[in-house]
């Protein structure tokens, strides 16, 4: 399989979403994705730019050649997946 840029647009990362009641706006990150955030003034707006903050934080670490992790729920389901078929 080749994982390229639209292979991991595609997957599940957790995104979590901190008000920043100072600032009055939204804090926007994908905790999987060291250093991938953003900030918007609403929620929406913020869950569009965290897709193009997720692109180029993913362009990047190809570029680079750095390994990019895969969602953890997908690690685990995978994991499980593996016992199963082992235990079968």
């Amino acid at each position: 399989m080749n994982k390229d840029l639209d292979y991991y647009m595609r997957l599940n990362y957790k995104i979590e979403i901190i008000k920043d009641e100072e600032e009055k706006s939204y804090v926007i990150r994908c905790p999987e994705l060291t250093g991938c955030i953003t900030c918007a003034e609403s929620i929406e707006l913020g869950l569009e730019m965290i897709d193009d903050a997720k692109k180029c934080w993913f362009t990047a670490c190809m570029e680079d050649g750095i390994a990019i992790p895969e969602p953890s729920i997908l690690k685990d389901y995978n994991s499980r997946l593996k016992l199963r078929t082992a235990n079968s």
